[in-house]
């Protein structure tokens, strides 16, 4: 698909408000534009980058690309006026508000700290969302490990409470839980959890955060054990998003022949321990840097769909995926068939 540039209005209307301000001058905005990407099959620093040990594993061929973004700005490091000049003339690059990433009281530290947390999160739920991929037995909880200081659910919640439902519909993790919240239409869901061996139910109140998400305040996370050990040999990579790809890898690498066929493929997504896929950000960027990077298909979260349209570069197809079985069936058909467009008609796709 051919790429359209960004609305010459847009950026006459964007380059006023900002030469006002004095080229030099701070701006309260990032920058983001396409990072590095990582074959999850495939080694980094001479070693495995995703290594299993107390589990058989199987040849892999191809590229399972995790995308990533590069951030410019944020706390401690302005970005200037000239600085989002420069962004809005390139096709690459998306100016974003700093409020819609950061809050405004964390320090750098905090972010950094933050990132890496939420990474090693999404190690854990790819671990899990490919076992149960697999049908193989584990032991997962989901609890109440914070609450922030806006919150009107800490006392309602408390410290470890085990989430079991949300509106009486399971709960597996967080990307399920924020997308039953973005549906709701009343301020308060009623959670069922386990505290100290008890069920009970709880009404939780929902409000809409300054991003304009539907949020409750609360930090949630799963713990699991499992049958046997996975290591992630991936330093100085934060963020969720490469959920998606870990666990595709993880399959790929537990069942015989290679699932790609040997072809280029890339993506992103967060993930959930049923296999469920949730959106991210940057994505525009994300599917460019894997399209330098020599990736011919992408797989990219169904919500984020909207996010490309007319931003997809020449040379990649973007397919949607709702779960990790649906993305782990699109790999497979396109790895085994003959690369053309018709002979992926039948699949979804980011148009």
């Amino acid at each position: 698909m051919k790429q359209t540039r960004k609305p010459v209005s847009t950026i006459i209307a964007a380059l006023f408000a900002v030469l006002l301000a004095g080229a030099f001058l701070p701006v309260d905005y990032v920058i983001e534009s396409p990072g590095p990407t990582f074959n999850t099959i495939g080694s980094f620093d001479n070693q495995d980058l995703i290594a299993v040990d107390g589990k058989r594993t199987y040849p892999t061929a191809g590229e399972l690309d995790m995308t990533t973004v590069m951030v410019s700005g944020g706390p401690g490091r302005d970005i200037t006026a000239g600085d989002a000049v420069r962004a809005m003339l390139n096709p690459h690059q998306d100016l974003v508000p700093k409020s819609m990433l950061y809050d405004e009281s964390q320090t750098r530290q905090e972010v950094d700290e933050q990132n890496q947390a939420m990474m090693d999160h999404s190690q854990t739920d790819a671990v899990a969302a490919a076992l149960h991929e697999q049908g193989i037995d584990f032991v997962r909880k989901f609890v109440v490990q914070g609450f922030t200081e806006e919150t009107q659910a800490d006392g309602i919640l408390k410290l470890n409470d085990e989430i079991q439902t949300a509106d009486g519909r399971d709960i597996s993790g967080v990307v399920a839980l924020r997308q039953q919240l973005a549906e709701l239409d009343e301020d308060t869901i009623t959670l069922g959890l386990t505290r100290d061996g008890q069920d009970m139910d709880v009404e939780v109140p929902v409000v809409t955060s300054a991003a304009g998400e539907r949020v409750m305040g609360v930090f949630l996370s799963n713990t699991y054990e499992f049958p046997f050990d996975v290591s992630v040999n991936l330093d100085d990579v934060g963020g969720p998003s490469a959920g998606l790809m870990f666990a595709l890898a993880l399959v790929d690498k537990m069942t015989p022949g290679a699932m790609t066929g040997g072809k280029h493929f890339a993506g992103t997504g967060t993930i959930d321990a049923d296999g469920t896929v949730g959106s991210i950000g940057g994505i525009p960027q994300k599917v460019v840097g894997a399209q330098q990077q020599g990736a011919k298909y992408f797989l990219a979260p169904e919500e984020n769909c909207a996010d490309l349209r007319g931003r997809i570069p020449a040379g990649i197809t973007v397919f949607s995926v709702k779960n990790l079985a649906q993305a782990r069936k699109i790999v497979e058909q396109v790895g085994r068939q003959s690369d053309t467009d018709q002979a992926f008609a039948d699949l979804p796709q980011c148009d």
